[in-house]
């Protein structure tokens, strides 16, 4: 057992952040005390992907397609994913209550600080403290060591966030972030509602989808898993006939469009095809693995076709799968969104 330095919590051997605060773990052989008693094994994620390797990011990511940096991508979730260990452990190994998440719904052991499935706190009074004088919502910034950094307050009408952003009074300052473009994204509060609208960014806006949740992709739909952004792009006039004349070209086999790995805005790498009964991708099992890319779940995500209609749905990752935006989006308290090398929590 690996003991925190910060909250002296006994977590497993192949932990990386702490279960209860999140805080980075020592090496085994760096512990200050190792617990005698065994404790079980710390249950797999979600469709048999191995989370003792889905690994939270160092920080030191290198950046990824379409220019966004990879530092931040659900790795930087080190709060979020320092939940998802053994549900049936508390700090004392004892057996603990469930308590709803007030976001999503979620039931989370009751040491859990912060909700295993978006990341909002349960701590109610945290979530009723206004940031700032006069602010209706909030985004709080995640550390890629999973702690929390600063809060910027959104006050009625529009808030236009981007690398030319001053500085709160954390000290921290978006204007470090070389991949959001100067106005990134405009956020609007309204009679209680939260729109994010992307200000023409480079890097775009990627919203984290609700695991094991479809979401009904089309031609250009672009998405984020680990380090990989991905681009499904339709397949048009399969076998069909232009002015009476047939379309040349190798036969379909049913294929309903590709996935397409984006290395820069005008260029793409490896293509994939994708059949009607679908696509799985992953770091270990599926159609599509990327076995270097440890932000990646061992079976992450899954491409289909319904009813004529294509869909993408996250298989319970560990990091998530993050949708870019198109124009605008409505938010919900506890989304995260990915801005740059920024990772935000809403909340209102």
């Amino acid at each position: 057992m690996i003991v925190c330095t910060r909250c002296s919590n006994e977590n497993q051997d192949h932990y990386k952040f702490c279960l209860v605060c999140g805080a980075p773990l020592p090496k085994a052989d760096e512990s200050p005390v190792k617990s005698t008693t065994d404790a079980p094994a710390a249950e797999g994620e979600a469709n048999g992907g191995s989370s003792g390797t889905d690994r939270p990011s160092s920080g030191n990511g290198k950046g990824d397609a379409e220019g966004l940096a990879s530092t931040q991508m659900g790795s930087s979730q080190g709060k979020v994913e320092a939940t998802a260990g053994d549900p049936s452990q508390t700090a004392t190994g004892a057996s603990a209550d469930r308590v709803p998440c007030p976001s999503c719904g979620t039931e989370n052991p009751g040491h859990f600080r912060f909700c295993g499935n978006c990341g909002l706190s349960l701590n109610e009074e945290e979530n009723k403290a206004s940031p700032s004088a006069g602010a209706r919502a909030s985004l709080v910034l995640i550390r890629p060591d999973g702690t929390e950094g600063q809060t910027i307050g959104l006050e009625d009408g529009d808030t236009v966030l981007g690398r030319d952003s001053a500085s709160t009074s954390s000290g921290e300052s978006l204007s470090d972030d070389l991949f959001l473009s100067p106005k990134h994204a405009k956020f609007s509060l309204s009679e209680g509602e939260l729109t994010v609208t992307d200000q023409n960014s480079l890097n775009g806006v990627y919203v984290r989808i609700d695991a094991k949740v479809p979401y009904e992709i089309d031609d250009k739909t672009v998405f984020r898993i680990g380090q990989e952004v991905l681009r499904y792009e339709a397949f048009q006039n399969l076998g069909g006939v232009v002015q009476g004349t047939k379309v040349l070209g190798s036969p379909s086999k049913d294929y309903v469009g590709r996935v397409a790995l984006v290395i820069s805005p005008d260029t793409v790498g490896n293509a994939y095809c994708v059949p009607k009964d679908g696509l799985h991708f992953g770091r270990e099992r599926g159609e599509v693995v990327f076995p270097d890319d440890g932000y990646v779940s061992g079976l992450h995500c899954r491409v289909y076709v319904e009813n004529d209609s294509v869909f993408l749905m996250d298989e319970g990752s560990s990091n998530g799968t993050f949708l870019k935006i198109r124009g605008s989006h409505k938010l919900r308290p506890g989304d995260l969104l990915l801005m740059g090398q920024q990772l935000f929590r809403v909340q209102f």
